[in-house]
């Protein structure tokens, strides 16, 4: 397609048509002769060409404005290419995360984080997020995708781990989540950003790994963990009255704040929706990447040619009011 680089020069030809008409009221519009001559002298061929040197200035003019505008002829297409972060998100659905949150006993834990996770995808489009589930044994919900859209029928399948698979297995849900990086990795050119968000509201009582263990095999491979310890609640006490639940308890903060610290990351402690969605706002500023955009073009540049052809008319009016004007006058 044909388009201008620098449009912008476009204003000159607002600027030149009261030029031109002021240029032609102060020239004269003929060659002034006696009235003697002849009528059949005025449709000599000389006369009638007379108008042509003006047009030919008047065509270089608006050439050398149109080569300004930088004419190109542009092959192929430009888009955007938004590269982000490989991202794997980590959810505890042990039995404790049936503790409700409000004293209405409508929501629980699992109902806000798995709220307040579907939030988050929206504000990271470009990157390339999977999604592991953890209770006394860890399993992959969604393998790493841009396609997010599939993330909502994966949220609601999403249920408290029954009493024989109940537990926290947190070491062996991070070395699965590390799995899935590398693996995801082995496909890439460049070995992209990686990131693990791990949510438990307990401590590592299940599994083969140790958390510390995990964590060294995620600062090896250069992933950087980001743990979120989600307490507080309701609970009903002896005597049947509700009791709220300090956020810290049951959550093993030490060990999630080593594990974090260990890959560069922080730990974090949410006791409420409101509170686990700053979190998330947090996670997502410190975790921004640039969006190179990059345009896959071929532009063949015009003005060269439009140059040309603009001097060519500026020498031809000027070789025309050399030879007309003169002829014309030997005429008279």
């Amino acid at each position: 397609m044909y388009k201008l680089d620098q449009p912008l020069f476009l204003l000159f030809f607002i600027l030149l048509i009261p030029g031109i008409y002021l240029w032609k009221r102060k020239k004269p519009q003929g060659i002034l002769f006696t009235s003697f001559i002849s009528g059949a002298f005025l449709k000599t061929w000389r006369i009638r060409l007379l108008f042509l040197p003006g047009l030919f200035y008047i065509l270089a003019v608006l050439g050398f404005i149109l080569a300004l505008c930088r004419p190109v002829y542009q092959q192929g297409d430009t888009r955007d290419i938004k590269e982000g972060i490989v991202m794997e998100v980590i959810l505890d659905r042990s039995g404790s995360m049936g503790t409700w949150m409000d004293k209405e006993l409508t929501t629980n834990r699992l109902d806000i984080v798995k709220k307040t996770f579907l939030e988050f995808l929206e504000e990271r489009e470009d990157d390339i997020i999977g999604l592991t589930i953890f209770a006394g044994y860890a399993d992959t919900l969604s393998p790493l995708t841009v396609s997010h859209g599939v993330f909502p029928q994966f949220i609601d399948s999403i249920s408290l781990a029954e009493k024989e698979a109940d537990g926290t297995a947190i070491g062996d849900a991070i070395a699965l989540g590390i799995a899935r990086i590398e693996s995801f990795r082995k496909g890439l050119e460049k070995k992209s950003d990686a990131v693990i968000i791990l949510l438990t509201d307990g401590q590592n009582n299940r599994g083969e790994l140790k958390p510390m263990e995990a964590a060294e095999m995620a600062a090896a491979r250069n992933i950087t963990i980001y743990t979120i310890g989600f307490g507080g609640g309701y609970y009903r006490n002896a005597f049947g009255f509700l009791q709220e639940i300090p956020p810290e308890y049951e959550v093993d903060g030490k060990t999630l704040t080593e594990v974090a610290e260990k890959t560069g990351g922080m730990y974090f402690n949410a006791e409420d929706e409101s509170s686990l969605r700053k979190i998330y706002s947090k996670i997502d500023r410190m975790e921004q990447t640039e969006i190179e955009n990059i345009t896959f073009t071929r532009k063949d540049e015009l003005f060269q040619f439009v140059l040309l052809i603009s001097l060519a008319f500026l020498f031809a009016g000027i070789l025309l009011n050399e030879l007309l004007i003169p002829a014309v006058e030997h005429d008279l």
